[in-house]
């Protein structure tokens, strides 16, 4: 999982594998994420960035801390991809 604040809108912005994405990550417990996040690879940047500053301060506000996300483009190791992505159903039913 990825806190949000570790994400920069060149992180959203980038169409491009990137290592240094998935070394944003970190192991996280099945019940400590609290929200599950696609990047769309397609989308244009500014909006994906503005969506997720936008679930950012309303969850902040709520619980009064950053939120632990699964995001694809970061908890996917991309350059094992078909080896992660075996393992999606896993990831999606925690």
């Amino acid at each position: 999982a990825v806190r949000c604040d570790r994400l920069s809108p060149a992180v959203l912005g980038s169409n491009a594998a990137d290592a240094a994405c998935y070394a944003l990550s970190e192991p996280a417990q099945i019940d400590a994420v609290d929200a599950f996040i696609s990047h769309s690879w397609h989308d244009p940047p500014a909006l994906k960035w503005e969506s997720l500053q936008t679930f950012r301060r309303a969850f902040v506000a709520r619980h009064h801390r950053e939120p632990l996300c699964w995001l694809d483009k970061c908890c996917l190791d991309q350059s094992d991809i078909a080896g992660d992505l075996r393992l999606l159903p896993v990831f999606l039913g925690a």
